[in-house]
């Protein structure tokens, strides 16, 4: 992959699809992407390769009869409940598992700025 600024071509096979926060440190950070054959690697400022995150199966599985069935088959009895807190029965609080994930983010952050000070902010 070349950048455009650097006489990379705008086109398919030279491009990659990034959050806003993967762009930061591919363009400012110092991080790098290589296209291989079927796919991409991904490294550290410091040359380390990123190992790949895990993958699942893809299943097509065509309508929710189906997709419940999926789930008995696995063992998942999922219904009304599921999303349900267990310890009075009441629903999920979304404020506060929203909070929890801007915590995280604020952590993961702060760790990516320590570790790597040229990428400030990402």
């Amino acid at each position: 992959m070349k950048h455009w600024a650097d006489g990379g071509e705008t086109k398919l096979s030279n491009l990659v699809t990034l959050c806003t926060r993967h762009h930061r440190l591919v363009h400012e950070g110092g991080f790098q992407v290589k296209a291989m054959a079927g796919g991409f690697e991904f490294y550290r400022p410091n040359g380390e390769r990123i190992p790949p995150a895990a993958t699942f199966p893809r299943k097509l599985i065509n309508g929710t009869a189906a997709l419940m069935e999926e789930n008995r088959s696995a063992g998942l009895a999922i219904n009304e409940q599921t999303g349900a807190g267990r310890w009075d029965g009441g629903g999920m609080d979304w404020n506060v598992a929203i909070h929890a994930l801007f915590e995280a983010d604020e952590l993961i952050t702060a760790r990516l700025n320590e570790n790597y000070p040229s990428v400030q902010g990402a």
